[in-house]
C-alpha cells in the first residue's frame, strides 16, 4: 500500500506543478514570466491582510500563469463569511446557514459563491505553533496567551510553545473565482531607470548584517568568507553588447542575485548554500541559484523594476530543470522557502 503523502508533499507537489507548467506553457522560469506592475510581489489573504510567506509565494506565480490581476486569496470558510453565510458546528459535525439559520447545502453555496463550482483551490502552509497552559495543558490562542499576561493572572512562562513536525494546509481560492467585489487594482510606483544603482546600494546598505559592497569592475560574485559583493560598474554593463539598451536592469538584477546569496552568510540566515563551501556543481548548488535568481526577481518587482530582460535560459538549460523537477518534487519548493525567507530578510531583517 502506497505511504499516505505528508502536508509538505501536496505543498511540493503543488509547487512543482506550477513550475512545470511555466516552463512547459511560457518557456520561463515561473519568475521569469512576464510581470503585471498593479499584482504585487506578495500573494495576501483577502480576509485577514496577512501577506503569505514562504512557500506559500508560489501563489503569485499562480496568479501570473492565470493572468489574475489581483494577488488576494481566501479560503471557503472565510468566502462563506464575506459573503453572509455562518459555519455552524455540533461535536464532530458542521454545516452552512443562511441569515434565516436556514441550513445551506455545501454544493448550492459552492453555486452561490463560486463563479465556477469547479475552481481549483490552492493549498498552503501555516506552521502556526500550539500554545498550552503548563498547568493542565489547556490549549490557548495568541490572544487569550496575550490578555492573560496583560490581566497579570499568568506570566509567559505559565505557557509552553510547541511547533508542529508537519504544517497544517488551508485550500485557497483567487479572490477572481469568487462572486465577490473586486477591489480596483493598486497602481504602484515604478522604479525610474536613474534610480537603479542608488536604489539597489541603499538596499544593501541597509540589510541587516549587511555584506560589504565593492565596486571593483570584476565579475559580479559573493564572497561569503570576506561577506563581500564584488559588482562590475554600470559604465561596464551599458558598454558590454548585446543587453539591448537594458543595463539597469542587468545591473539590479545582477545586484540583486549577489544580495541574495549574502543573506545566507552565517551571520544572516545562515544557509547551507553559501555556508558549506563544498557544495559546487551538486543539488544544493542547483537550489542555491535557484534561491537567487528568484529571490532576485521578486526584489526587483517589490521595487516595481522590471528585469525580464536581464533573465533568459536556453531550450537545453529549461528541459534540465523539467527532468530535475519530475526526480525531485521537493527541490523548488524548499528553494522558494529560502528565498521568500532572503527577500524578507533583505527587506525587514526578519
Amino acid at each position: 500500500m502506497k505511504n499516505k503523502k505528508t502536508n509538505i508533499d501536496i505543498i511540493a507537489d503543488s509547487v512543482t506543478e506550477m513550475a512545470l507548467s511555466c516552463i512547459e506553457k511560457e518557456k520561463k522560469m515561473p519568475w521569469e514570466m512576464k510581470w503585471n506592475q498593479n499584482l504585487g510581489v506578495f500573494a495576501h489573504n483577502h480576509s485577514t491582510g496577512y501577506i503569505y510567506r514562504g512557500v506559500n509565494c508560489y501563489l503569485t506565480f499562480i496568479s501570473q500563469l492565470e493572468e489574475y490581476k489581483h494577488n488576494a486569496w481566501i479560503t471557503f470558510d472565510q468566502l462563506a463569511n464575506k459573503m453572509g453565510f455562518k459555519k455552524v458546528r455540533s461535536g464532530k459535525f458542521f454545516w452552512y446557514a443562511d441569515k434565516n439559520d436556514e441550513k445551506v447545502k455545501y454544493n448550492d453555496l459552492k453555486a452561490l459563491m463560486l463563479k465556477d463550482v469547479d475552481a481549483k483551490r490552492m493549498p498552503v502552509e501555516n506552521w502556526t505553533p500550539n500554545i498550552y497552559l503548563r498547568e493542565g495543558w489547556k490549549k490557548v490562542t495568541f490572544k487569550q496567551k496575550a490578555r492573560m499576561i496583560e490581566e497579570g493572572t499568568h506570566t509567559n512562562e505559565d505557557f509552553v510553545v510547541r511547533f508542529p513536525q508537519q504544517p497544517r494546509i488551508h485550500l485557497v481560492y483567487n479572490i477572481e473565482q469568487t462572486k465577490l467585489p473586486l477591489p480596483k487594482p493598486k497602481k504602484t510606483k515604478k522604479l525610474k531607470k536613474t534610480e537603479v544603482e542608488k536604489t539597489l546600494h541603499n538596499l544593501i546598505k541597509e540589510m541587516k548584517n549587511s555584506p560589504a559592497l565593492k565596486i571593483d569592475g570584476r565579475n559580479a560574485c559573493y564572497s561569503p568568507s570576506k561577506h563581500t559583493i564584488h559588482m562590475p560598474t554600470m559604465k561596464q554593463f551599458k558598454d558590454k553588447s548585446g543587453y539591448n539598451g537594458t543595463s539597469e536592469s542587468h545591473y539590479f538584477h545582477t545586484g540583486c542575485h549577489e544580495l541574495v546569496h549574502s543573506s545566507g552568510h552565517k551571520n544572516c540566515l545562515s544557509r547551507e548554500g553559501i555556508t558549506d563551501l563544498g557544495i559546487w556543481g551538486d543539488h544544493r548548488y542547483a537550489k542555491e541559484e535557484l534561491v537567487a535568481e528568484s529571490g532576485a526577481e521578486m526584489l526587483a518587482r517589490y521595487f516595481n523594476f522590471d528585469t525580464s530582460s536581464a533573465t533568459g535560459n536556453t531550450e537545453a538549460y529549461l528541459q534540465g530543470w523539467v527532468s530535475r523537477l519530475k526526480n525531485d518534487s521537493k527541490i523548488m519548493a524548499s528553494a522558494l522557502r529560502d528565498s521568500s525567507k532572503a527577500v524578507h530578510y533583505i527587506l525587514e531583517g526578519k
